[in-house]
């Protein structure tokens, strides 16, 4: 890994998610962190055992993760029809991420699609999480919750955070998206292309909403495990309890004969 990468990561700032009542609540990535990935231990594996020179799995995702960072903000950039700041990447960086943007124009060319809000911070008071938006707005007519995802493959857990974002604008704007769109664009040419919609996002909330209260759930452990003992308020009568279940089973022993 680079100097420059490790300055570019470090620099990186993960927003902060506040709620109308002042309360810093995690972000909807920071939640699903909670669910095991099992196709993630897969893909390391086999990057290990093909790239044995790597002295670490980190390395390999720092480079390519440039090269998606740099997507993702072209993608961003021509959404919000703006021009993106290539200032804090490499010349070479970016050339390598235009095979990548070209397959994203590919896609646009053709389709009907008007912006409501992009890189759109929003954070839920009810359910006490917050999220980011790629883009939200119209696709070809159907008012869409579209994430963006650099990598080689589209993932079940990517509708499970896109439907929690599709509740912040449930929340927010008062109205329901028609669908869930995401947009794989490869990294390099191996990693390919591909698009996927959902129009029922019902699963995927609640498989989400199950996540944030396990992540709940985690800190309540976590919190436990690092406290001092359990209080005792009250001293048990060892001989007392003995004699309870003593009675007990035998009134059930006698129930059984009958």
């Amino acid at each position: 890994m680079t100097e420059r990468t490790k300055s570019i990561r470090q620099a990186k700032a993960r927003p902060r998610y506040v709620t109308t009542g002042g309360e810093l609540v995690p972000g909807v990535t920071t939640i699903l962190s909670v669910k095991a990935k099992p196709a993630l231990v897969g893909w390391a594996f086999n990057i290990g055992k093909h790239n044995p020179e790597l002295p670490s799995i980190r390395a390999y995702v720092d480079d390519l993760a440039e090269i998606g960072t740099v997507v993702h903000l072209r993608v961003n950039a021509d959404l919000m029809g703006t021009v993106p700041d290539f200032s804090d990447y490499a010349p070479s960086v970016v050339a390598q991420s235009d095979v990548s943007f070209e397959k994203y124009l590919s896609w646009k060319r053709g389709r009907a699609i008007s912006l409501l809000g992009a890189e759109l911070s929003l954070v839920s008071d009810e359910h006490r999480y917050g999220g980011t938006l790629d883009f939200f707005g119209v696709i070809d007519g159907a008012l869409t919750v579209l994430d963006v995802k650099t990598g080689k493959a589209i993932y079940p857990e990517y509708f499970i955070q896109a439907a929690a974002y599709a509740q912040l604008v449930v929340e927010h704007f008062h109205v329901t998206p028609a669908e869930l769109r995401i947009l794989q664009i490869g990294r390099t040419g191996a990693e390919g292309f591909a698009e996927r919609i959902v129009s029922d996002f019902g699963p995927y909330w609640r498989a989400f909403a199950a996540c944030r209260a396990l992540y709940d759930a985690d800190k309540e452990i976590d919190a436990l495990a690092e406290g001092p003992g359990p209080h005792r308020d009250n001293v048990i009568d060892i001989d007392a309890l003995r004699g309870i279940i003593t009675r007990a089973t035998s009134s059930e022993q006698e129930k059984n004969k009958e």
